[in-house]
């Protein structure tokens, strides 16, 4: 038996990182760094989604749970488009609308270890040779 082939890549599915750089601002996420110019904002932006392309999450909207999964889809020369792909959990009920805004709590990257300090490195003594600068 043959399977059916994959649906089509939608290029237009979804949306570029530089899109979704207010939304991260406002949901507070830093996913922006420490970039001043549009274009930096926008790289950063991208480079944190893709990093979380993959990875499912809680979802909570209007009393209902659900889990969401970030997706990216290539489009034109390097660009990626992303978008959430959304399940619910139970039945839906028909009176709420067909696309809902959805509110998530996004994942936070885990805090870094700590580490101990080097141990500082001992002087150099230059025997009467050299600058007696320390390299």
């Amino acid at each position: 038996m043959n399977s059916p082939p994959p649906p089509p890549i939608d290029p237009t599915r979804g949306w570029p990182a530089a899109k979704w750089v207010p939304l991260l601002a406002t949901a507070g996420v830093g996913a922006t760094g420490h970039a001043k110019e549009p274009a930096g904002v926008a790289k950063n932006a991208g480079k944190w989604l893709a990093a979380r392309v993959g990875r499912p999450f809680s979802v909570t909207h209007d009393g209902r749970t659900g889990t969401a999964m970030l997706r990216a889809v290539p489009a034109r020369s390097k660009e990626k488009r992303y978008y959430l792909e959304l399940c619910w959990n139970g039945p839906t009920d028909p009176a709420t609308p067909s696309e809902p805004t959805v509110t998530a709590e996004l994942p936070t990257p885990p805090a870094p270890s700590p580490t101990s300090p080097e141990q500082p490195a001992p002087p150099a003594t230059d025997g009467g040779n050299g600058n007696g600068l320390d390299w």
